[in-house]
């Protein structure tokens, strides 16, 4: 079998990767891996600023002293709608002699519509700025010679919701670096601080599904160490997360450390984050955060949200980073995770919004009891 297309396409040629996001991002630094390897020359356009406006902001700046047209590909990447356009003025081609040209690809990350309307709600589907939304998703997945995407899922998605066209997609699975296993494994035990996230004007409800204690006593009677980290975003389904470590920690003698936000949690999980039988991190930089993951036992990657379906899409991905480490990883019983991961004894599926499930499946490690379902 031959080398996928996207690898033909960069293979000795001049590759630009521009993306909305920054430089140690786990798909951005793969990119740069792939562009090192196979192309002939490249660069990688990145920004460090703090949300998406803001680095789009900061990327059609940047552009504006790179001369596109020099590369024989560009490749946008993380939210391609939001700089498209801005890289299409900047390539002197028209449509009807760009595959002469410069070949502009389009690393579908994420939907922008699919992203703010359906899994944050920030938006009404109904509304004039979701339309645009949805308009900018239309145009890069109808304009872009080949949309990459990280799950065949996400691919079916954009084929069924944008595209109008025989659109050539390919999928390209996230790759953790792999010289994340050369780095030292040590635990550093110094206490961490976090400030509180302000509030961001939306609506906690409690989470739905799942969520009831009951009583799980393990005979485990060491501490094991059960970690997650996440950005706390609605698909990842942290309170489920939240509510199962509470368990593991009170009744299992479990060691549980939490990294990552807190935002879409209860003001019950979140003052259950802040008790001292779960070591809570707001933020650890990269190297301590991977110190941290080499000494857990255990390895939550979810997605456990159960009513969004972009949690059925994507694969979360802390998984590659647990898988890059030899850890036991519960998994959010998905689509997207079954493309690449099989049940076994060092990956548990677990059904999404069920605390029971995600407790059950730490005790069947340690206890050889059944998986949660």
């Amino acid at each position: 079998m031959g080398q996928p297309f996207f690898l033909e396409m960069i293979k000795d040629r001049k590759v630009a990767y521009i993306t909305v996001k920054n430089a140690d991002y786990i798909r951005t630094l793969q990119f740069g891996r792939m562009l090192k390897q196979y192309a002939s020359e490249s660069i990688v356009v990145s920004s460090e600023k703090g949300n998406p406006l803001t680095r789009s902001l900061d990327i059609r700046k940047k552009i504006r002293d790179i001369d596109l047209n020099y590369y024989d590909v560009v490749i946008a990447g993380f939210l391609p709608q939001l700089i498209w356009k801005d890289i299409r003025k900047r390539l002197s081609a028209s449509s009807s002699d760009r595959f002469n040209k410069t070949v502009l690809v389009a690393d579908m990350f994420l939907s922008l519509y699919d992203t703010v309307v359906l899994d944050r709600k920030l938006l009404s589907r109904s509304g004039h700025i979701a339309g645009l939304c949805k308009k900018l998703d239309k145009l890069v997945v109808n304009d872009a010679s080949l949309i990459i995407t990280d799950t065949k899922a996400d691919a079916e998605y954009f084929i069924n919701e944008f595209c109008e066209g025989k659109g050539a997609f390919e999928t390209l699975y996230l790759e953790a670096d792999p010289e994340l296993v050369n780095m030292d494994g040590g635990i550093e035990e110094h206490a961490c601080e976090y400030s509180d996230i302000e509030a961001c004007g939306l609506k906690n409800s409690d989470i739905e599904g799942d969520s009831s204690e009951g009583s799980f006593i393990s005979d485990v009677t060491h501490a094991n160490k059960i970690l997650y980290f996440g950005t706390g975003l609605p698909l990842q389904g942290t309170g489920y997360v939240v509510d199962a470590m509470k368990i593991l920690s009170e009744e299992c003698g479990c060691e549980c450390v939490y990294i990552g936000g807190d935002r879409y949690l209860t003001s019950k999980q979140k003052k259950a984050l802040r008790s001292a039988n779960i070591t809570y991190y707001k933020y650890l930089p990269q190297a301590d955060l991977y110190k941290q993951i080499a000494g857990a036992d255990i390895c939550l990657a979810g997605h456990f949200a159960p009513d969004i379906d972009k949690s059925d899409r994507t694969i979360p991905g802390k998984a590659f980073i647990y898988e890059l480490y030899s850890k036991k990883m519960i998994l959010g019983d998905t689509r997207a995770n079954h493309e690449i991961f099989s049940p076994d004894e060092r990956h548990i599926f677990v059904k999404r919004g069920s605390v029971k499930a995600i407790v059950e499946a730490v005790r069947s490690v340690y206890g050889g009891g059944n998986e949660g379902s």
